[in-house]
């Protein structure tokens, strides 16, 4: 009886001391992380009720930073949309240049109009068509949509060509006045009409009123979309496309010649101011993104702050109880190992 009771008691002092190791290795685990991170391991039992305005924070951090890293991303897809705009512009300087030079009458350049319109036509083109991760720039809310149809793409399986389309209108270009004003009423209704969107344009339809946006920021939404539908872009390619289409320096009667050059250099001159205007609002678009996007990361400061004043350990006093688990844990070890290898035998003469 004596024996049971004895192995009874000595199993109860090695589970208690197992137990005590477990212990102190759990405290010695919270310590080498708090001592590592210089935060609390648990906030939840060392905050108390103050715990929830820890919580409070970090999910205003997390709001906060999903914030910051979206704008980031928005910085850049407006930044290659400003520097897309600035190329179509350029590309449409030097045959504007020489249009205006051919504008009351034909000069020696006229007959290098018509292949100038057409190089200007295709850069504005793939400009407009440019991407940002992946997504169409100017295609509006359809961003997975190519903008706008090349100048010879074929748009209906059948042959059709935004080129086809025009040169229906203009032909070899206008005998006379009144030619030269039907062509002109023609490719208004081509490009102020949904037939635009039919035959150059494959993004969002101007008549759904959708426009690209962004939620920049707690009820903040920016609407920042320029669109290839827009009628700055129309003019251009309207314009361009009537240069490119014919051959100027075949028109023959001088009337017609002037009806029809005064409106492709008026339609070209008013969507280049269309497209810097555009251009000019985006910047200013960008300016305000900019100042919510610092000021966010001005938020994010102080409440990393708070978080740290709430969630903070003294890291002197994190490596001093280290140190003393570390101590405790070797002592347990230590004392079992003693105890286990002591017997009856060690204390017989």
């Amino acid at each position: 009886m004596t024996t049971f009771v004895n192995n009874v008691s000595n199993l109860q002092a090695s589970l208690a001391r197992q137990q005590e190791a477990l212990r102190i290795t759990r405290e010695l685990s919270k310590a080498e992380e708090e001592a590592t991170t210089g935060l609390r391991a648990d906030v939840f039992r060392d905050l108390g009720a103050r715990a929830a305005s820890s919580i409070s924070v970090r999910n205003q951090i997390d709001r906060t930073d999903s914030f910051v890293t979206s704008n980031k991303l928005l910085e850049g897809r407006m930044d290659i949309t400003v520097n897309a705009m600035t190329e179509m512009r350029a590309a449409i300087q030097d045959v504007m240049a020489m249009a205006v030079a051919n504008k009351e009458s034909p000069v020696s350049t006229a007959p290098e109009v018509q292949a100038a319109a057409r190089t200007a036509l295709e850069q504005f083109i793939g400009f407009a068509n440019t991407q940002y991760q992946g997504k169409s720039l100017f295609a509006g809310v359809d961003d997975d949509k190519i903008a706008l149809n090349k100048w010879d793409q074929d748009i209906d399986g059948f042959g059709t060509t935004p080129e086809s389309v025009v040169a229906a209108i203009t032909g070899t270009g206008p005998v006379n006045t009144a030619d030269a004003t039907a062509m002109i009423a023609s490719l208004d209704t081509l490009f102020n009409s949904t037939d635009y969107e039919d035959v150059f344009f494959n993004g969002t339809p101007e008549a759904t009123g959708e426009r690209v946006t962004a939620r920049i920021d707690e009820g903040v939404t920016l609407a920042y979309g320029v669109q290839a539908n827009d009628q700055a872009f129309r003019d251009v390619i309207k314009g361009l496309t009537m240069l490119a289409s014919v051959d100027i320096s075949q028109i023959n009667d001088s009337d017609a010649y002037s009806v029809y050059m005064t409106e492709a250099v008026s339609v070209i001159s008013s969507g280049t101011s269309g497209v810097l205007e555009a251009e000019a609002r985006l910047g200013s678009q960008q300016h305000r993104l900019e100042n919510t996007v610092t000021g966010q990361e001005d938020l994010l400061n102080v409440l990393n702050s708070r978080v740290l004043a709430l969630e903070a350990v003294d890291p002197y006093e994190a490596a001093t109880r280290l140190q003393l688990l570390e101590t405790q844990l070797q002592s347990s070890y230590v004392l079992t190992s003693r105890l286990a290898n002591m017997t009856l035998l060690n204390y017989l003469a």
